[in-house]
């Protein structure tokens, strides 16, 4: 009968080897942990290239929270003000993993401040979690137009 013994050194090379794999699945699942508590949360929405900020960023008026329960994504806006010009955000579209989100604003009147809630899957709100978004913009010149940009989430502590 053959037996087989393994080498001390082979054992601990293999005990480092999981422990490295263990460890690296940790803090994946860290960084991947879908939100299981009410966040609030810094949305910024950059432009579609990363360029910078994009214009239907100074219609959020502060902070976002999102509510666990109703999965869902509500962001306070404002008048968006360019020189003497006025617009609105009427509209946003949201890529999800599901497919296309669009909502609209909850506002009774144009160029008040007002919300929008947007539904997410609560698998899909992570900390510095990125979206493809388009805007409805409407100005108060009568122009009418979308904007392709980026919605990025950072928690708020």
């Amino acid at each position: 009968m053959m037996e087989i013994t393994l080498r001390k050194p082979v054992i601990k090379k293999l005990a480092v080897l999981a422990a490295l794999v263990i460890l690296s699945l940790l803090a994946f699942s860290l960084n991947a942990v879908a939100v299981t508590t009410d966040q609030n949360i810094d949305v910024t929405f950059l432009k579609a290239d990363g360029s910078g900020t994009s214009m239907a960023d100074a219609a959020v008026n502060g902070d976002a929270s999102y509510s666990i329960n109703d999965q869902t994504l509500t962001i306070p806006l404002k008048p968006i003000q360019v020189g003497p010009i006025t617009g609105y955000v009427t509209g946003i579209t949201v890529q999800l993993a599901g497919g296309p989100v669009t909502v609209s604003t909850a506002q009774t009147a144009p160029y008040t401040a007002t919300t929008v809630s947007i539904p997410i899957p609560s698998g899909e709100v992570q900390d510095q979690a990125q979206f493809d978004v388009t805007f409805d913009i409407y100005m108060s010149t009568g122009s009418h137009g979308t904007a392709d940009a980026i919605m990025n989430f950072d928690f708020v502590n």
